[in-house]
């Protein structure tokens, strides 16, 4: 049977794929990232690769290098919702052959690059609601497992699409905002215990260990807008931290304000993912980004919101220890 190695990083597209390739008489090896696939190619005979552009670990275009570069003459298709024409260059240049993507009318936005990856973030669940309702509609007899498994499917990327739009909602109002609106005193310490009972409750299922070191405080500021801002620095040090990993927040009362650390003990940033972590929708790592909010670090509010509070965020950064954001306010 004709073999088709499927390097796709988004579980639920991934799946899709196999299962359109399946039912076409294909045999599907699925992989999660380039250098997965890679190694794959070591292990089975295949006679077709089809990868996306953005994974994480080796992205599609060092893997179609890294396999020209062997000798190898496997064909390779991309397949992504990028379709910028430097990209298709780029692939094209590195050995690609052939290069699939989805119509879009985008335009002069596609000069920013924040607006390329998040399009990228946002027509993947949308592909996936798609590509199953689709497979639905077309086997009435499919067997009842399957179709429950692509019924969760469709309302695991429902939920993630409405975060997706959650999340530009919530730039779109920060953003629109030149002075603080709203500022009033509260107990910046309870408020930080609640997000963190929200944070350990969301990630149950991941066992974290967030430790709170907090002095008495009331500050003076938009509560609603700061509690964005801990929910999302919580919700990105849990998502790139172990199972069980230790996340450490610290509130102390400083000269004319206070600071709030919030320290993980993931595998850190490399130095492009620290100089970029405040860009609007850059993501880093993308193997986490259809955890939490679906956007990766998505950290382009928290600068904002702190800003208008007089204040200031900043990253630091220790690879293979762990990152640290701190909020000066």
């Amino acid at each position: 049977m004709f073999k088709i190695l499927v390097a796709e990083d988004d579980p639920s597209t991934n799946r899709l794929f196999c299962a359109i390739l399946r039912r076409a008489g294909y045999e599907p090896v699925p992989v999660f990232d380039g250098r997965e696939a890679l190694e794959k190619l070591d292990e089975v005979q295949v006679d077709l690769l089809l990868c996306d552009v953005m994974m994480p670990r080796m992205d599609g275009f060092e893997l179609t290098r890294a396999i020209r570069e062997s000798g190898s003459m496997l064909p390779i298709l991309m397949a992504t919702a990028r379709s910028l024409p430097e990209d298709k260059r780029t692939g094209f240049l590195v050995g690609t052959d052939d290069y699939i993507t989805k119509p879009v009318d985008r335009e002069e936005m596609l000069r920013k690059d924040f607006v390329r990856n998040f399009s990228h973030e946002f027509k993947t669940p949308i592909t996936s609601l798609g590509g199953f309702a689709d497979l639905l509609l077309e086997d009435e007899d499919m067997p009842a497992g399957e179709r429950r498994e692509y019924l969760q499917i469709i309302s695991d990327e429902s939920r993630r699409l409405a975060g997706l739009a959650n999340s530009v909602l919530a730039l779109s109002r920060v953003e629109s905002q030149t002075i603080l609106t709203d500022a009033k005193p509260f107990n910046l310490t309870e408020q930080l215990r609640q997000t963190v009972l929200q944070i350990q409750h969301k990630w149950a299922a991941k066992r974290p260990d967030i430790r709170l070191d907090a002095e008495e405080c009331t500050y003076a500021g938009n509560e609603a807008l700061l509690r964005e801002v801990w929910v999302n620095l919580l919700d990105n040090a849990v998502k790139f931290s172990p199972e069980g990993g230790a996340v450490d927040v610290r509130l102390r009362r400083t000269q004319g304000g206070v600071t709030v650390t919030v320290t993980d003990s993931g595998p850190g940033m490399d130095d492009a993912t620290l100089a970029r972590a405040f860009d609007r929708f850059y993501q880093g790592d993308t193997s986490h980004r259809t955890e939490g909010n679906g956007l990766g670090l998505a950290m382009g509010p928290e600068k904002q919101i702190v800003a208008l509070h007089k204040g200031a965020v900043t990253a630091a950064n220790e690879p293979g220890r762990g990152s640290t954001f701190t909020v000066t306010l």
